[in-house]
């Protein structure tokens, strides 16, 4: 069975579904889809060089609604005989409801989270594609886009502690099931199958949205100028090792709307190691070491424990020659991409 179930996610929340709506409702449904990537406009505080202890500090059974936006534009080019160049433009938005219901004693959080909805736009060599919960309709349209659709409305439970570590992602049910009606797979898919999908939905939809919300935050307590690293295990990438290493620093303590809130720099240090060259069915790969950076802010809300914003941008470029015998004699070619990534998370 193939990978099932793939997110590259989307957002976006619908105030009503039918009906004529009055103009602030328009508005108001209207200004939800926009993107906001202005930093906020902190202010000095009393005692910016004070101590303090980042920690999550959710309010039980008071909805956060936050809103991820994802910005990418990735240009591929192909050289052989001729050259070939594809160009993906795509923006989506999700809207996230996050509920925490319940704390232990060991300050583990219980949390009902629901895609309220979302949005995606985007423009494949000249091709426009769209897709938007509520609105999209046609079932052809609906398979395309099932791996969005079965998340909106479905609400699923998360463990997280008060240093942001997720510690399980659960009751997904709901979002299974939805998911395998929309591909007509309820009646063939095996138990295995089930319990793989139910894996790519929790670690590879949900989560890398949710640890945006989420973050890891330091075990100690900090002050202006402070940094930690929170580094990855090392992972396959083409044919290198890569392990990532996210530095971050306090860059200062401000106010906003009343309360301190620490203004986070990050950035990511990628380690890339491994050799250059493979060989595949006759066919020699010689690649250019990749570049990755990546850097932005986070605003943490220090007193009521919880991310207000956070603006990530990234850019890697991976490229590679091409060489071998075909039968009209040796061949050679190259290829070269550039994926540009621009993140925003933001508390409505």
């Amino acid at each position: 069975m193939k990978c099932l179930f793939s997110v590259a996610v989307i957002f976006l929340f619908l105030f009503g579904c039918g009906g004529e709506k009055n103009e602030n409702e328009k508005i108001a449904s209207e200004n939800l889809y926009k993107i906001d990537s202005a930093e906020i406009k902190t202010k000095p505080t009393e005692n910016p060089n004070q101590n303090f202890l980042m920690r999550y500090n959710l309010e039980l059974n008071k909805e956060y609604k936050y809103k991820i936006a994802t910005v990418s534009d990735n240009v591929q080019t192909i050289k052989v005989d001729t050259t070939i160049s594809q160009n993906v433009n795509q923006k989506m938005i999700y809207l996230i409801n996050v509920k925490p219901t319940e704390i232990d004693k060991d300050s583990i959080y219980e949390v009902v989270c629901t895609f309220n909805s979302i949005k995606l736009d985007a423009i494949a060599n000249n091709q426009k594609h769209s897709y938007q919960s509520g609105v999209t309709k046609d079932s052809t349209e609906l398979l395309k886009f099932a791996n969005y659709e079965a998340l909106v409305n479905n609400p699923f439970n998360l463990r997280v502690d008060n240093k942001g570590n997720i510690l399980e992602i659960y009751k997904t049910d709901k979002i299974i099931t939805r998911y395998l009606e929309l591909q007509k797979l309820e009646d063939s898919i095996t138990t295995q199958e089930r319990s793989t999908l139910r894996e790519q939905i929790s670690e590879g939809a949900i989560k890398p949205l949710l640890s945006q919300i989420f973050r890891k935050l330091p075990e100690k307590i900090v002050a202006k100028d402070s940094s930690w690293t929170i580094s990855q295990p090392a992972i396959p990438f083409l044919v290198f090792q890569l392990q990532n290493n996210y530095i971050y620093n306090i860059n200062a303590l401000e106010e906003y709307n009343e309360d301190k809130v620490a203004v986070i720099d990050a950035k990511l240090d990628a380690k890339i190691t491994g050799n250059t060259k493979v060989t595949e069915q006759g066919i020699t790969y010689e690649f250019n070491k990749p570049s990755s950076e990546t850097s932005g802010k986070i605003y943490f809300n220090v007193e009521q424990g919880c991310v207000l914003k956070s603006l990530i941008k990234s850019k890697t470029t991976i490229s590679y020659t091409m060489e071998g015998d075909t039968p009209t004699g040796k061949q050679k070619g190259s290829r070269s991409d550039v994926m540009e990534y621009t993140n925003i998370v933001e508390l409505l």
